[in-house]
């Protein structure tokens, strides 16, 4: 029963980590798109919730052998704890984000978190503001003030 729940649960945290396309709640929403030039960049810590897994999954093992002796239990609660810790810090990936304060090119200020290692003071970048924001580096000549962009 405990191989077919970690299966399990392996195959949800995989298979929820292939997505890659457009948000499906972006569908018929109208979406902005800002040209803005990243200003400054920070390492940041970002939050895991490892522990509150390994918490839970020490309940649920210690729960699922119950029936036997103490060892039993104590074995259970500690194996799931650890498994699930495990399964949660691999979906979440580094704990480390990237703070970018950024200029749009009309001087709007903007900050934004992200997981990306590819950004750097001086890019031009193209955030796509919808339900999430996606961001494209794009030649530096379009976060200029001066130039007019197309909806294209």
């Amino acid at each position: 029963m405990y191989k077919s729940l970690v299966l399990a649960a392996c195959l949800i945290i995989f298979t929820g980590c292939s997505s890659n396309g457009i948000n499906r709640t972006d569908i018929n929403q109208l979406v902005e798109v800002i040209y803005a030039e990243v200003i400054h960049t920070k390492l940041v810590p970002l939050d895991s919730k490892a522990d509150e897994a390994a918490a839970t999954g020490a309940i649920e093992g210690a729960i699922e052998n119950s029936d036997g002796d103490s060892g039993d239990v104590v074995a259970g609660a500690l194996a799931s704890a650890v498994a699930s810790a495990l399964f949660v810090s691999i979906e979440e990936g580094s704990r480390e984000g990237l703070l970018v304060s950024l200029r749009g090119i009309d001087q709007t200020s903007y900050n934004i978190v992200v997981k990306r290692k590819d950004i750097q003071e001086g890019d031009c970048l193209q955030l796509i503001r919808g339900d999430e924001v996606s961001i494209l580096h794009v030649e530096s000549k379009f976060c200029r003030p001066s130039v007019r962009h197309s909806a294209n």
